[in-house]
């Protein structure tokens, strides 16, 4: 019988086919390389002419800002967040807040609340009182309180300084504006913002006008 000529064995084939491809690689170059340039040059002008993805612009606070601030521009940067994730009933504009007297701590790079600022709606839960701003007469007297402190106002007499009578139970202390140098000095006292019974209101107007005032800490279930 005559010998059967050797088979290829799986090596050499696959070694023959690498072979084929890469001779068609070789031949069709050319036409290759075009085709990657062209999807590179495409790819490339693609991702410069994309529109960026929408954005909200928000106002946050630039620096740590205290309760009692009186926000001014200078105090608020901007920010960018992607469309739908900024979050809730925040500033979007300087002028929503800038003069404004911040009733709570913000810190720094946090967005700032437009309900973050004094107003008429820090007193809802509080029926029957009223806002006011009085000086303390002593302006060392200020740093001792917090804000959400419960105090009795006094109020003396500077002709009879023996003479002192609780003008306000129970104010509530809303804010320590720090506003300007004069507000510390010794002869204009401190200002502070308190909410007091709405009936009190007026003798403690006339007080903070003709008197001088003092806070007293005294124990109270009110609040």
């Amino acid at each position: 019988m005559p010998a059967e000529p050797n088979k290829p064995s799986l090596i050499d084939r696959f070694l023959d086919r690498r072979d084929a491809v890469r001779r068609r690689v070789l031949r069709h170059r050319g036409a290759i390389a075009a085709v990657v340039a062209a999807l590179t040059v495409y790819l490339m002008v693609h991702a410069v002419t994309a529109p960026p993805p929408p954005t909200e612009t928000v106002w946050v606070a630039g620096h740590d800002l205290a309760s009692g601030t009186t926000v001014v521009a200078d105090d608020l940067v901007r920010r960018d967040y992607a469309a739908g994730t900024k979050p809730e009933r925040v500033i979007t504009e300087p002028g929503q807040i800038a003069g404004r007297t911040l009733a709570v701590p913000v810190g720094a790079g946090m967005p700032i609340r437009r309900d973050a600022v004094l107003g008429a709606h820090w007193l809802r839960g509080y029926p029957g009182v009223s806002a006011m701003p009085v000086r303390i007469t002593d302006p060392a007297v200020a740093p001792l309180l917090t804000v959400g402190d419960r105090v009795d106002l006094v109020a003396t007499d500077p002709e009879q300084p023996d003479s002192s009578w609780t003008v306000a139970r129970g104010a509530l202390i809303l804010a320590l504006p720090r506003s300007g140098a004069e507000a510390t000095t010794s002869l204009s006292g401190r200002l502070v913002l308190v909410g007091v019974p709405a009936q009190s209101v007026g003798a403690l107007a006339t007080a903070s006008v003709r008197n001088f005032l003092t806070v007293v800490w005294t124990h109270s279930d009110r609040g």
